[in-house]
């Protein structure tokens, strides 16, 4: 059953959030039970919302009016967090944030995984921000020579969200190659391999960055870009599905783990 005629009109209904669901979605009921998916909410929130999709038993909305505030938000402490979809719990407080991802793993055990058990405790990051290793952006190039690059918009995730070094996510290393590497690559970004839509994948290896380019292998200037962007310690490229290949730079990087010394192979992950 769908919310009733007048949900759907621009005063829409109140509805109370429970929980944070899997992806960032604040969860809320109907008064008939129906599940409905609330982005950009806490738990404790009170948000007056109208319905963007009818998925039968449950429903997506979108916020019209935050009638009463949780204590659990605050400000995203980005100015993009609302448009930007690489984020979404940042307008929770940090151990609010933890508490919701120890209830998102907890529930997925019982649920799917058929297991009786508490929630986990979810072990704090000794940073809440500039801690990612690994950041993977999206190129697409536009005519006349324009391009946008970045994260994928939240409400409309085909749209790309142009990022220089703004974003909170990345360790200060990929922050600042990215920022470099836009300065440099270009109209069009026509110094890396070609390409209408590109997957660039930055990697923390201490102070220095390799960069993965997903979509192009040819074309471009790859070793000028090693050469000419302090950080950036090689490039590597592929074209769809093919195989990974160096372009410039160093072909073999190692970083150290738990006192071991790993390879850095195109694909793999570690955080």
């Amino acid at each position: 059953m769908a919310l009733a005629r007048r949900d759907l009109s621009s005063t829409g209904v109140v509805l109370t959030i429970e929980r944070i669901a899997a992806g960032g979605d604040g969860v809320a009921r109907t008064s008939d039970g129906r599940v409905v998916f609330v982005p950009a909410t806490a738990p404790g929130d009170r948000v007056r919302v109208v319905e963007t999709r009818d998925g039968g038993r449950w429903a997506r909305a979108e916020v019209r009016e935050l009638v009463a505030a949780s204590p659990q938000r605050r400000d995203a402490p980005c100015s993009l967090a609302g448009h930007c979809g690489g984020c979404q719990l940042q307008h929770l407080g940090y151990p609010d944030q933890l508490d919701a991802k120890s209830s998102i793993i907890g529930d997925a055990l019982r649920r799917i995984g058929g297991r009786e058990v508490a929630d986990p405790t979810v072990e704090p990051s000794t940073e809440e921000f500039r801690y990612r290793q690994v950041m993977s952006y999206s190129l697409r190039r536009l005519p006349r020579r324009r391009v946008v690059a970045g994260l994928h918009e939240r409400l409309r995730p085909g749209r790309i969200v142009d990022l220089d070094d703004q974003c909170l996510l990345p360790e200060p290393a990929i922050s600042d190659v990215w920022s470099r590497l836009r300065g440099v690559w270009g109209p069009g970004a026509s110094r890396l391999p070609r390409g209408r839509e590109l997957r660039l994948t930055l990697r923390a290896i201490g102070e220095e960055v390799v960069l993965f380019v997903d979509g192009g292998v040819e074309g471009g200037d790859p070793s000028g870009l090693v050469a000419e962007v302090d950080g950036l310690r090689a490039l590597w490229g592929r074209r769809e599905e093919g195989n990974w290949i160096h372009l410039a730079g160093d072909a073999a990087v190692t970083a150290s783990s738990f006192g071991e010394r790993l390879r850095i192979a195109p694909g793999a992950f570690s955080q």
